[in-house]
């Protein structure tokens, strides 16, 4: 939903306590952040009034474009809303599946060892594998190369599917339904907003995750129906649009900050339908964007133009 599955963060609340959710590296119940600080773990920080990018970076030593970069955030923090904040400077990566950490290593151009030595806490030790889901911290400053890194792992994914739906499609050998070709990137589909994807389809998250600072509008990606809207009434969603497509079709867009449509209007494709936000169980601006077909979320990059 546009948070980081907080399987090896420490939880942080206003007067200052923590608490780990999973590993037991700290005994549970209530400690102080000074105590916890000698120890490796990602803190998830509720944003108090007052708190800034520099005075949080002073308080957790670490430089203001980490905070920024692993929180999809610029300089405005929103009391009350959740950040994660490593021990180090660095980049926060959230696995996809069981992963080794050679291969993280090496994705981003960092020293396995120094990887190892600071994820031991989350790291399988008999074959230094991260579980999927586990957030690994990979110690750098360039912020540049791992954008590029993550830009090419989602066109990677992108050429794969299409690959994939070629090479399923010359294996048939009867003619496809209308249904049936909306399965794959027939569906017409065009983008649902600008910005850059910052995290997309996996088993824990079944969604594409599009982000950017300057709020812009949401379309739909379609022309259909308004099938509903929530106004907070679907735990984690915030403010929400689902439209009815027709053949099974659905899309949903949520974290919205505003809402321009209503249940039952009838929408075209690229209408204007709400505004990109960070509402609901969010960090930083985005728009949480979902596909569905008969029911089932799918992969939104094979649908996507």
């Amino acid at each position: 939903m546009g948070s980081f599955i907080n399987n090896n963060s420490i939880k942080t609340d206003a007067a200052g306590t923590s608490k780990v959710d999973r590993f037991g590296v700290l005994n549970q119940g209530a400690i102080n952040i000074s105590q916890a600080s000698p120890v490796k773990m990602i803190l998830e920080y509720e944003v108090q009034e007052g708190d800034s990018l520099v005075k949080l970076s002073d308080r957790f030593g670490i430089s203001k474009e980490t905070i920024k970069y692993n929180n999809n955030t610029d300089n405005d923090l929103q009391v009350g809303s959740k950040i994660y904040l490593p021990w180090i400077d660095g980049y926060i990566y959230n696995t996809d599946g069981v992963e080794k950490a050679d291969d993280i290593a090496s994705r981003y151009g960092v020293d396995a060892g120094e990887l190892k030595k600071n994820n031991r806490a989350v790291m399988n030790p008999e074959n230094d594998t991260f579980d999927s889901g586990t957030l690994v911290l990979v110690a750098t400053t360039d912020f540049v190369k791992v954008t590029e890194v993550n830009n090419k792992i989602v066109a990677d994914k992108k050429n794969k599917v299409e690959a994939q739906r070629i090479a399923k499609l010359a294996e048939q050998s009867v003619s496809y339904t209308t249904t049936t070709a909306l399965s794959f990137n027939n569906a017409g589909f065009t983008w649902p907003t600008t910005g850059s994807i910052s995290r997309c389809y996996s088993s824990g998250h079944r969604a594409c995750d599009i982000s950017n600072r300057a709020a812009p509008d949401i379309v739909a990606v379609q022309g259909g129906t308004v099938s509903a809207v929530y106004y907070y009434t679907v735990y984690g969603y915030g403010l929400a649009v689902v439209i009815d497509h027709g053949n099974g079709l659905q899309t949903l867009y949520a974290h919205l900050s505003n809402i321009y449509v209503s249940q039952g209007q009838s929408v075209s494709q690229g209408q204007s339908i709400g505004k990109m936000g960070c509402t609901g169980l969010c960090t930083g601006t985005h728009l949480h964007f979902e596909v569905r077909n008969n029911g089932a979320q799918v992969d939104p990059l094979s649908y996507l133009p």
